[in-house]
């Protein structure tokens, strides 16, 4: 599992002139303990005094804009901060409010800080850290309080500490305001390096894991890097997620740290199985004191992939997609006629439709070429097929979204912390063709400059976001749907057939697939329709068949610029097609901090 604080913050400084600065900041403090009274407050330990709350407030800026400061920290050599301080994720102001205050005694300087929640806002946390080390016999005391109340809670930080408050809301009076008090003591000098009031969120049973890709690549494959408003800005290298961390916990199993999901470490002895077989093997499976293993969903198993990976021309020259300091791989074995890429992964999700000319198919990873596609389960000779099996344990949640409606044309899945369009390129005719459809480098300029349901930070989400989206339950011909929750808005388009079906979405990936003087002009797709492509039955004869190849759901690619009349008959041994110009459902959040 992974959970994550966003937090927003204003930086603030009280500077004892000619002094150096004090600070404690890094670790969790203590909780806040009650005391004080209804007038003049001691603060503990520290020899001084502070009117209580109530008192502090009286003529200060409670609804008034123009207060200004009595004080401006002249008699007290120090540098205060800016009277207003906005925290825009919350809609928060942290503002000094130092009417009425009372000192005693020396060497000592404090601030007091109004926040206003913003009621519609997610849980808050209030964060007070310090940097820097603290002088001989140097004390820093905080305080907090309700705006309406005449007690402060106190909570004396230590070197090196950090208090945070994880439901301030519960010291606010009804109109969301509450209080922070800082008091600074030293025999030399004191500096409040930072506040700062940030958003929560729940822990994410979702977590999407990075593709780990890193480098930037034009249209022709060569590597660039863009700067922000240049060609090709937007793409996988530009934006970090959460990157990927591994366990090897010494006893055949890995565990990922970020999902909460724990691998069978060698797939099954790297021994390909049946389908039939999988459900027995899972069943049957104790590894490292466990006995719970199951065959992952689709979406579990996608969450392994790495997006460095090569296909390679064979597999001296080919870079697995996934990570091999903690997984063991193998391609296929050529020397019993296999190619180096049939190194597919069995997941337990079935396709709600079928695959070829009627197949029953389950949808798996292909850890040597990078795709997801639909696998019939006997092969072209009406043989079981063979494919490896890795179980998995662990976060039962994983893979499950969990959608809100924002009422602003914005999806909010709260099991991923991501937000997405509700519509798709398509409802605005995006492109020059005016349909929705774009190559790669407009799709990355589109989503750039996207200002939509009041945001302007939306971006072209990475193939295992994209991925996250699609709804296994859900086909062209068994819904007559795009295999999306029906909360999103899907542009119908005729394919290649003429017949009615739900488009390719672009993803920021690169693809490294083919000859090394091409590698990376290709980019991720998702298809939300039908996995098409032209099947030459039987082979070598120059007939084609315009099949569902792949299934709805799988994860291929496509040329990032081009002409699609130049592919009449696809690419690939299942002449997937090559359409270049798709569409875009722009994502925005879950980015690393």
């Amino acid at each position: 599992m992974q959970s994550f604080r966003r937090t927003i913050s204003t930086t603030v400084a009280i500077l004892l002139a000619g002094l150096p600065a004090i600070s404690c900041g890094g670790q969790s403090a203590a909780a806040v303990t009650p005391a004080g009274g209804n007038a003049t407050v001691a603060v503990p330990g520290s020899g001084f005094t502070l009117d209580s709350p109530l008192d502090m407030l009286r003529g200060s800026s409670a609804g008034n804009e123009d207060y200004a400061p009595q004080h401006n920290g002249a008699e007290y050599g120090a540098d205060l901060p800016y009277n207003r301080c906005s925290v825009s994720a919350l809609e928060a102001i942290l503002e000094p409010a130092w009417a009425g205050e009372t000192r005693s005694g020396s060497d000592m300087a404090y601030c007091i800080y109004r926040l206003q929640l913003d009621p519609a806002a997610p849980g808050a946390e209030l964060v007070i850290s310090w940097s820097g080390n603290a002088p001989a016999a140097g004390k820093c005391f905080i305080g907090l309080a309700n705006w309406d109340s005449g007690r402060w809670q106190w909570q004396a930080l230590a070197q090196g500490s950090q208090l945070a408050i994880t439901d301030p809301a519960s010291l606010a009076d009804p109109a969301m305001h509450c209080l922070a008090a800082v008091v600074l003591l030293g025999q030399t000098a004191c500096v409040l390096s930072e506040i700062s009031l940030g958003e929560t969120a729940p822990e994410l049973s979702y977590p999407i894991v990075d593709t780990g890709q890193d480098t930037s690549h034009d249209a022709n494959g060569q590597p660039v890097d863009p700067l922000p408003g240049q060609p090709f800005y937007g793409q996988d290298a530009q934006y970090s997620g959460t990157a990927a961390s591994y366990t090897d916990n010494g006893d055949g199993t890995v565990t990922d740290n970020i999902t909460g999901l724990m691998w069978v470490q060698s797939p099954n002895n790297l021994e390909k199985v049946t389908f039939a077989q999988t459900a027995g093997i899972a069943d049957a499976l104790e590894l490292g004191g466990y006995d719970d293993w199951r065959v992952p969903t689709i979406k579990e198993l996608y969450s392994l992939i790495d997006f460095r990976g090569e296909t390679g021309m064979s597999a001296l020259d080919g870079i697995p997609f996934i990570d091999t300091e903690y997984f063991d791989f193998i391609y296929g074995d050529e020397s019993q006629g296999e190619r180096h890429i049939d190194a597919q992964y069995w997941s337990a999700t079935q396709y709600v439709s079928t695959t070829m000319d009627g197949a029953v198919t389950n949808f798996g990873v292909n850890f040597a070429d990078g795709r997801i596609k639909g696998y019939g389960l006997t092969d072209p000779f009406n043989q079981p097929m063979r494919q490896f099996l890795r179980c998995v344990r662990g976060n039962p949640d994983y893979g499950i979204n969990d959608f809100i409606d924002n009422g602003d044309g914005t999806i909010t899945d709260l099991a991923t912390g991501l937000s997405w369009m509700q519509l798709d390129s398509g409802s605005f005719d995006a492109g020059p063709r005016s349909d929705g459809t774009l190559n790669w480098q407009e799709a990355l300029d589109w989503a750039e400059n996207l200002d939509y349901g009041g945001h302007d930070d939306w971006r072209l989400p990475n193939a295992k976001e994209l991925q996250s989206l699609v709804d296994y339950s859900r086909s062209p011909a068994t819904t007559a749907s795009a295999a999306i929750d029906p909360l999103f808005t899907s542009t119908q388009i005729l394919d290649e057939g003429g017949s009615v079906d739900w488009a390719q979405y672009w993803s920021s990936t690169s693809h490294f697939d083919g000859p090394p003087e091409l590698l990376g002009n290709r980019a991720c797709y998702v298809c939300f329709g039908e996995g098409q492509g032209f099947m030459e039955v039987p082979p070598g004869s120059q007939q084609y068949q315009f099949w569902d190849v792949h299934g709805a759901g799988c994860q291929r690619s496509d040329l990032k610029d081009g002409d699609p009349e130049d592919y009449p008959h696809g690419f690939g041994p299942q002449g997937d097609v090559q359409r270049i110009f798709n569409m875009v459902r722009c994502v925005r959040g879950g980015l690393a901090d």
